[in-house]
């Protein structure tokens, strides 16, 4: 069980057959309806999440992808976007 303090709420509005299927969901998991809800809002989060940054491509694509990635650069604009800092670290 976490320890980590929980000062935010979520409010919800179902109609009943949602929530008599959650409840199901969590009683059959031995979890609470909110033990069982935030998990599956997570998971799904993360899924929606996750999908925006993996990219499966074939081996061609791949091919060309690193080919174009060993080539020297060639604009300014460009080496000056690959030298500064990441947003997130600013």
């Amino acid at each position: 069980m976490s320890t980590t303090a929980k000062d935010e709420r979520l409010a919800l509005r179902l109609t009943r057959s949602q929530r008599k299927a959650l409840e199901a969901a969590a009683t059959a998991t031995g979890s609470t309806l909110t033990e069982f809800s935030v998990a599956a809002i997570l998971a799904r989060a993360e899924d929606v999440l996750g999908s925006r940054a993996v990219f499966e491509v074939d081996e061609q694509v791949w091919s060309e992808f690193v080919n174009a990635l060993d080539q020297p650069v060639t604009s300014d604009r460009f080496a000056a976007l690959i030298t500064r800092p990441p947003v997130w670290d600013e």
